[in-house]
């Protein structure tokens, strides 16, 4: 059955009645696309962890309209640091970044996974701000795949899926930036990224003005994990995932089919090693690197791939977050 639907003034008021009764639907934004339920309805979000196979131990990012809505799973009041913090950063908000707050108790303990805070972003893709505005409902949305895999980023990606308990995807076309919000936890002594994304560590220091921690994976994983994709795997294809500058004669002899990601443009010679062969060296740098990144892993997984060879590039800028992701499929 085709659950793609454009996403047009009337599907979307069709995807807030199917969110109203309990149910799931994929939305876009403009990080990947997200899988939707009403985050104050316990039943409902309890069907984002089954279709997705995802751990209870993981919490969810609440989607708001903006940081006026705040108070509807926060508690948080005028003066609090946290929020102080957050109205610094109102030049991201809508956009790719996600922020920690004090959880209140309207929100369903799965939600947060029992933890005393709630993460919470503001979308910017026009879809994903008209679904929120039309259903009236603060949105749980985690990426709308099976738990470890490549999040989607088209509506096609989604439907490759096979989502449990999914009734419709609307259909935003790709996304702008491609991987997962930055998140920056604001509760901390000092703020914590607890994962990179295309907002960047020299921006959040820039708007707020003080220093920021970048969470190593050791801290981050040390206990219940305080952030979506902080999990030591998380983002691999089915296929090894190995960086250029590991590849031996030795491991090439153990594979089939290798599949092979360029960032920068290849020599015509080395191309002709590979099985497959996807050429990243466009012009929009690292920001392409990006945003097309998740799709060429799943077409190598797609080819047939047993190995998958990357470049790495600097950990600066969105090359935080490229390394953060591919970091973590390499350990799958």
């Amino acid at each position: 059955m085709n659950l793609i639907y454009p996403a047009t003034t009337d599907n979307i008021r069709l995807a807030a009645g199917i969110l109203k009764s309990g149910n799931l639907v994929a939305m876009p934004t403009e990080t990947v696309y997200g899988l939707a339920a009403n985050a104050l309805d316990q039943k409902a979000v309890a069907k984002i962890f089954e279709s997705k196979g995802r751990p209870q131990s993981n919490p969810l990012i609440v989607h708001l309209l903006n940081l006026d809505h705040v108070d509807r799973v926060s508690l948080v009041k005028s003066g609090d640091l946290a929020l102080n913090r957050a109205r610094k950063l109102r030049s991201f908000f809508p956009g790719p970044l996600t922020i920690v707050l004090p959880a209140n108790s309207n929100l369903p303990k799965n939600v947060t996974a029992g933890l005393d805070t709630v993460a919470i972003r503001f979308p910017a893709h026009p879809v994903a701000r008209s679904l929120l505005e039309v259903s009236g409902l603060p949105l749980a949305a985690p990426s709308a795949n099976r738990s470890g895999y490549l999040s989607p980023t088209t509506a096609e990606h989604v439907a490759g899926e096979s989502l449990l308990h999914i009734k419709m995807i609307l259909d935003g076309g790709a996304c702008k930036f491609g991987v997962e919000s930055t998140v920056l936890d604001l509760t901390t002594t000092k703020p914590q990224i607890l994962r990179a994304g295309v907002v960047t560590l020299e921006d959040l220091i820039l708007a707020l003005g003080e220093e920021i921690v970048l969470l190593n994976d050791d801290l981050q994983n040390a206990a219940a994990p305080r952030s979506p994709g902080a999990r030591f795997t998380h983002y691999a294809p089915h296929a090894r995932v190995i960086f250029y500058r590991d590849l031996t004669e030795e491991i090439v002899s153990q594979y089939s089919k290798i599949g092979r990601i360029f960032f920068e443009k290849p020599l015509p010679a080395e191309g002709k090693k590979y099985n497959y062969v996807v050429d990243l060296s466009g012009q929009g740098g690292l920001e392409y690197v990006a945003r097309e990144l998740y799709g060429a892993l799943r077409q190598a997984d797609l080819f047939g791939c047993d190995l998958i060879v990357v470049d790495n590039c600097p950990e600066s800028g969105v090359g935080l977050a490229i390394m953060d992701r591919l970091k973590r499929a390499i350990k799958r």
